[in-house]
């Protein structure tokens, strides 16, 4: 019985072609929702972001394996400048808009709740602005429980304070009362007898 053939691309240049066919393939769904005229403003730039992303970094990639000179950098910029004229015209749109969905994109695969408002055909511009809301309202958060914090042991710090004191005052009036005859009876004599002693004092 022969073995089943390997689905896994083994060869380099075997890896390079399937990418290229999913690059492509990706790019067809792209090109297939930008014809679509009930295509929300935030999802037409997303998908045309995506297709510049994309075809600049395969030009770009193939420019630098083949060409291995000073001026490579340039003919990438250049590649990136014809990339977005070609989608402008492909599309009805200025080179501008072209590199600002690319931003776009970039900005979109990097924040799934972005992701999610395209989705649900939300303006990503409300998201957005929810979602710096929300930080901000997490920042009030922590300075108010940093203030409670702050307020509590200061409180703390004065009712110590106030309480060390009390009790110094305290025994500072109480002390000289040691010295009377209740507490130092003349020699010979009891301790005499009485509700009030040296413990009571003390706890008093």
């Amino acid at each position: 019985m022969e073995d089943a053939p390997s689905t896994t691309l083994s060869t380099p240049k075997e890896r390079t072609r399937g990418r290229r066919l999913a690059v492509a393939a990706m790019d067809w769904m792209d090109a297939n929702q930008l014809g679509r005229r009930n295509l929300s403003p935030d999802a037409f730039r997303l998908a045309l972001g995506r297709r510049y992303n994309r075809t600049k970094k395969s030009k770009a990639e193939a420019q630098s394996l083949s060409v291995e000179s000073r001026n490579s950098k340039d003919q990438i910029d250049t590649c990136k400048t014809n990339t977005a004229a070609k989608l402008a015209a492909e599309h009805s749109v200025s080179e501008a808009t072209v590199k600002r969905a690319g931003k776009f994109a970039e900005e979109v695969a990097a924040k799934p709740e972005l992701q999610k408002a395209i989705a649900e055909r939300k303006p990503v511009l409300q998201v957005k602005r929810e979602m710096k809301e929300e930080r901000r309202e997490e920042r009030r958060e922590e300075n108010r429980a940093k203030v409670a914090e702050a307020a509590f042991w200061q409180g703390w710090r004065r009712r110590s304070r106030r309480a060390r004191t009390s009790v110094t005052k305290r025994y500072r009036t109480r002390l000289p009362l040691l010295a009377s005859p209740r507490f130092n009876p003349p020699a010979g004599e009891a301790f005499p007898a009485g509700r009030f002693n040296l413990l009571t004092l003390c706890l008093n």
